[in-house]
């Protein structure tokens, strides 16, 4: 089968949904499956197994233009859009995508839907956002979510097709090292009970929680990673803190290896599209999160997941460290990332069985 994907940005580049196309494009050849990625720019490069090609640009009128001609020099049977609504225009705002779109056999993967109503400035941008967004679903012929959350605004929308659970899988490589001896390489000491925090700075990231539960575990010590070390060292205050900063992938990886456990809690509950806390998992890190009513049972029900409802509140989601780090002292349960929908030959197998 040949595929293309369109991101609106790819590695060296930063940006997520572009390294999740990089692993999703990678899984899809892995699988025998021929892959160009679309994005922005004037890139014209091989990656490994995929070849990138830059096909529209944002500072141009009609910045899509080129898509349908691209789809047919590629020989692409399907194009896979990775959509977030900010990916495409400023504020969301990308009324030359949907038409651009019209006559190709597309499949939306929806890692985000529309913002929500409250701010106010959201609610504002909701009015070409969700029309959008509805535009999109129904000339898509197939439509995967990253979270069974935004199943509903698919399932509403007249003539879209039945939304399929797509999650994210892992942007971060497995440790090839033990704890053991990751810990030496970093200086911890073997019987620490080493909390770490993962990921930048985002309204939905609880991270006074996070503090509160490395303040009220006794004896642990926390290990950050990220681009945010001075808001998560104000959010610790009070327990030992230690900034590794933005490391490499396979840097990142020894890191989360080092740990006991990840503390990631989020305002609207853990999901299938966070893509921390899942490289935490594939490192075998127990998880300690906040779950709400539209969370995925995937995880929830997950034997590394520890979670407490995000309503009980802060207290609540210290006892559940507490709990962790006492289920560890037993011996946590076996699971095995690689045989898990989150593993990307997983992910790349449910994909190619919609197509």
């Amino acid at each position: 089968m040949k595929l293309a994907l369109l991101c609106s940005g790819y590695p060296p580049d930063f940006d997520a949904i572009g390294q999740y196309t990089r692993h999703l494009g990678s899984a899809l050849a892995g699988q025998g499956a021929s892959v160009t990625i679309f994005t922005a720019g004037a890139a014209w490069f091989e990656d490994g197994p995929l070849q990138v090609r830059g096909v529209f640009d944002l500072g141009k009128p009609h910045p899509f233009r080129a898509l349908p001609s691209a789809m047919a020099e590629a020989g692409a049977e399907w194009l896979v859009l990775q959509y977030n609504p900010f990916s495409y225009g400023r504020r969301g705002y990308a009324p030359g995508l949907a038409p651009a779109l019209a006559g190709l056999r597309v499949a939306l993967m929806a890692h985000e839907t529309y913002v929500p109503f409250w701010p106010p400035q959201c609610a504002l941008m909701r009015l070409w956002q969700v029309p959008q967004f509805t535009r999109l679903c129904r000339l898509a012929r197939r439509v995967f979510v990253s979270t069974g959350r935004w199943s509903p605004a698919v399932a509403r929308t007249p003539g879209a097709p039945e939304p399929i659970l797509l999650p994210v899988g892992s942007n971060i490589p497995l440790c090839p090292i033990g704890r053991e001896e990751a810990r030496q390489r970093l200086g911890l000491a073997p019987d620490a009970w080493v909390a770490g925090i993962f990921g930048n700075r985002h309204p939905s990231r609880l991270l006074g929680w996070a503090g509160a539960a490395a303040r009220g575990v006794e004896g642990t010590q926390v290990l950050y990673v990220g681009r945010d070390g001075d808001a998560a060292s104000a959010a610790c205050e009070g327990a030992p803190f230690r900034d590794e900063g933005p490391l490499p992938d396979d840097e990142v990886a020894l890191r989360l290896r080092a740990m006991d456990c990840l503390l990631s809690p989020f305002s609207d509950g853990i999901s299938t599209r966070r893509s921390s806390a899942l490289a935490g998992l594939r490192q075998g890190l127990p998880l300690v999160t906040t779950r709400a009513g539209w969370s995925d049972a995937l995880l929830v029900e997950n034997p590394l997941v520890f979670s407490s409802p995000v309503g009980e509140g802060e207290a609540a989601f210290v006892a559940t460290a507490r709990a962790t780090r006492e289920a560890a002292r037993r011996g946590l349960p076996a699971f095995d990332f690689e045989a898990s929908p989150f593993a990307w030959p997983r992910i790349a197998q449910t994909l190619l069985a919609a197509l």
